[in-house]
Order: C-alpha cells, then structure tokens, then sequence
C-alpha cells in the first residue's frame, strides 16, 4: 500500500487544474491552466471509497475570480464548505461533476449540473446529501454507511 501511496504523490506532483471551462479539453477557450503547488488531502481520505474526497489545493498561477460572461462562461469564483460539525440545512443544491451519461455509458466530455432537493432526513457526518437516495441519481448514495 505504501507503494501506491508514493505513486499518487509523485503523480500529484505534476497535478494541473483546469478552471474556468465546462470542458476536460478547453474547447470553449476560456479555462485557465493553473499547476497544482501544494495540496492538504481530508485526514479521512482513503484510495478506495468516498468518504473525504476532498482537498485543499495550493495553485500558481493563482485562481483570478471572475463572474465570466453574461452567460457565466469563464466564471471562477470560490466554494462554500459548512463549518466542521455542522449539519447543512439547505432545500436544494446543485450537484455537478464529470461522469458517465448512462449506467455502462460513456462519460460525458462536459461538467453537467443539476439542481437537487437536499435530504434533512438524510444526516451524513461525511458527506452533503442531495437527489434521489435510492437511485445513483444525486450525491450520497445509499450504500454510505453513517
């Protein structure tokens, strides 16, 4: 295990983000290219799984925050994380990501994004709940244990 541990680290190294552009190939030209200086992973974070799949990221050049066009292409603004411990009560969210369009389907070459109702009922010390549970539609699934 400690082998691959070494092999993420080494490949984190030369880790670059993509900012800015709905598309992995910057078809749209107006993402920023910036390289991945440092990083500070979850202390939950494991190779398998998802519970704390998250990081901060350090990047040069650093992020410039724009609002983008009149249609948000281009926008780079921050994220909003709730404090440690506290439950996030909101009515809905827009969960977005990268992923296949099908179940054995392709993945999508865009981000896609989609407004879900957020689950109060559905408390995760891990994780912000939204869309259908019971489906893989949405974020945090069933199979999370709490």
């Amino acid at each position: 295990m400690e082998n691959v541990y070494r092999l993420i680290f080494t490949v984190r190294e030369r880790l670059q983000v993509l900012a800015g552009t709905h598309y992995w190939n910057n078809a749209d030209r107006v993402g920023s290219l910036h390289t991945v200086t440092g990083r500070v992973p979850h202390p939950a974070f494991r190779i398998s799984g998802f519970v704390g799949d998250i990081a901060l990221i350090k990047v040069s050049p650093p992020f410039r925050y724009t609002r983008g066009t009149s249609t948000g292409r281009g926008a780079i603004g921050p994220v909003c994380l709730p404090r440690r411990r506290r439950v996030f009560r909101v009515s809905s969210g827009i969960v977005s990501g990268v992923g296949t369009v099908r179940e054995d389907g392709p993945v999508s070459s865009f981000l896609k994004s989609r407004a879900y109702p957020s689950r109060p009922y559905f408390e995760s010390s891990s994780m912000i709940c939204a869309g259908n549970l019971r489906s893989s539609i949405g974020t945090c699934y069933l199979y999370e244990a709490i």
